[in-house]
Order: C-alpha cells, then structure tokens, then sequence
C-alpha cells in the first residue's frame, strides 16, 4: 500500500493497543451492499494505513483526521 510505503511500521506490532486501534478503524469504515458484499474494503484500508503512519511518525498528519466513529473501540 502506497501509504506505507517506505515505512517502518514493526513497532504497531509491539504495541498491542496501537494494533487493536488500526483494525478497529478498519472493521469501524466498513460497508456492505445488500446483499453482504463489502463495498468499501480499499478505503477502510487506506485509513487504517494511515492510523499506522501516524502512530509510527509523529510528524504525519491525517486528512481528514479520524472521526470519532472510525475509532470506536468496540
């Protein structure tokens, strides 16, 4: 993924509360059609890609930062 690209990101894997945040927002974006196919996977991707950028470099920003329904820990 583009996003990543370049980017160390082992360390959301030593944190597993950074780890359960990225597939939250993942899971979180989400969408089906009516008949139970997801409709959305890329994008839901693409964000939880950036959550993982911006744990692991501080200085990226998201655009748009997350919202406050994309990051709800169920």
């Amino acid at each position: 993924m583009p996003t990543l690209e370049g980017v160390d990101y082992k360390c959301i894997f030593e944190e597993p509360s950074a780890l359960e945040q990225a597939m939250a927002i993942y899971t979180n974006i989400l969408k089906w059609d009516e008949d139970g196919v997801v409709i959305n996977a890329k994008f839901a991707e693409k964000r939880a890609a950036e959550y993982i950028r911006s744990y692991c470099n501080p200085d990226y920003r998201m655009d748009p930062e997350l919202s406050e329904e994309e990051q709800y820990l169920h």
